[in-house]
Order: C-alpha cells, then sequence, then structure tokens
C-alpha cells in the first residue's frame, strides 16, 4: 500500500515545475492575499476592541441622555 507521499525534491537538487504548475501556484496565491485582505478587520484592531469601543460609545450616549435605557429592547 502506498503511502501517497511525493518527494518535493532536495535542496541542493529541487524538482523542476511546469508552467502549469507554477501558473496554478500563483493562481493560489492570490487567492489567498485577496481572501486575506477582504477578511481583515476594522483599522487592524481584534473583535474585541471593536465590541470595546461599540459599549463605551453606547454608554456614553446614554450618559449624555442621548438613548433612554428604561425601556426594554423590543
Amino acid at each position: 500500500m502506498s503511502s501517497g507521499f511525493v518527494s518535493g525534491g532536495t535542496t541542493d537538487k529541487p524538482i523542476e515545475r511546469d508552467d502549469e504548475w507554477l501558473e496554478a501556484q500563483q493562481e493560489l496565491e492570490a487567492t489567498r492575499r485577496r481572501k486575506e485582505e477582504e477578511s481583515g478587520q476594522e483599522g487592524g484592531k481584534t473583535l474585541f476592541e471593536v465590541l470595546q469601543a461599540n459599549k463605551g460609545d453606547y454608554n456614553g450616549r446614554i450618559a449624555r441622555g442621548l438613548i433612554d435605557n428604561t425601556r426594554p429592547n423590543r
């Protein structure tokens, strides 16, 4: 039974790749970069930081009387 392992060559003698393989690798890398950029967080902030800022803004509005928090949200 074969393990399915495919050698990538060695550092002294790497396996030569054909143009089709190189093109596929470039497409994969471009897709990875695009997904990384699309999933970028708001200004580099973590979700926790964004939520804390929103909470602070909300509490500030309550303190200034801009939001009536005495009645429940429905």
